[in-house]
């Protein structure tokens, strides 16, 4: 429903035709594996020691359950230089209709130095976080100007703002080798646990009762 609903309901609300506009969306289940293409090749160019990356960013188990997938980036980018334009975005818009479990995820996804993600006084003073949460509400904002799409948002029972991100530091393959000492304590010091104080965190976000988690790669957000 969504994917008919990002169509025709958002183009029309600012006067636009919906004839050329594309919804990237997909069903999908079981592990579903995301990744920021875009600023992963960006990162590659900088630091080619990390090539053999295998690009994930967030992972998330849904079992059974099949779960739609909007590429939200692409999506809204094509209404660049209109009226309907946003120029902060989120990555994915996650729906579950299924009968007992109807949720909807709005879904921010990073790869950066853990420094960069909490509060600093470098490039994001307010961290990479809140910048992320900044475009999952602008992402949102965007989309509840049409009274429709409101409804159609804001009535689904569980309602998430998911920030998936992932450590560069961390080496792609992280497991102790049998015998070397030296890149045994290597891989304790980078390994996720016991660089985070936190994997995921839940907190109230917004008015309409959406939950901010976020998750740290490797660890699997159980949808």
């Amino acid at each position: 429903m969504i994917e008919e609903l990002l169509k025709i309901l958002y183009p029309a609300h600012h006067g636009l035709a919906s004839d050329n506009v594309r919804v990237d969306y997909k069903l999908k289940s079981g592990l579903v594996e995301l990744s920021d293409a875009k600023a992963c090749d960006e990162c590659l160019q900088r630091r080619p020691e990390r090539n053999g990356c295998n690009k994930i960013n967030l992972i998330i188990n849904t079992s059974a359950t099949q779960i739609g997938v909007v590429d939200f980036e692409a999506y809204i980018k094509q209404f660049d230089n209109t009226v309907a334009e946003a120029k902060d975005k989120c990555d994915y818009i996650f729906v579950d209709g299924t009968a007992g479990h109807r949720k909807i995820a709005f879904c921010d996804l990073t790869c950066s130095k853990e420094k960069y993600v909490e509060p600093n006084d470098g490039l994001y003073k307010l961290g990479k976080r809140a910048k992320a949460m900044s475009q999952m509400e602008k992402s949102m904002e965007c989309l509840m100007q049409n009274p429709l799409l409101k409804v159609f948002i804001v009535t689904f029972p569980e309602k998430v703002c998911l920030f998936g991100w992932r450590d560069y530091d961390v080496p792609e393959n992280s497991t102790p080798k049998r015998g070397n000492a030296l890149r045994n304590m290597q891989a304790f010091i980078k390994t996720p646990s016991s660089k985070s104080k936190t994997l995921s965190t839940q907190v109230k976000v917004l008015d309409h009762g959406f939950n901010f988690v976020q998750v740290k790669y490797p660890t699997v957000y159980q949808w």
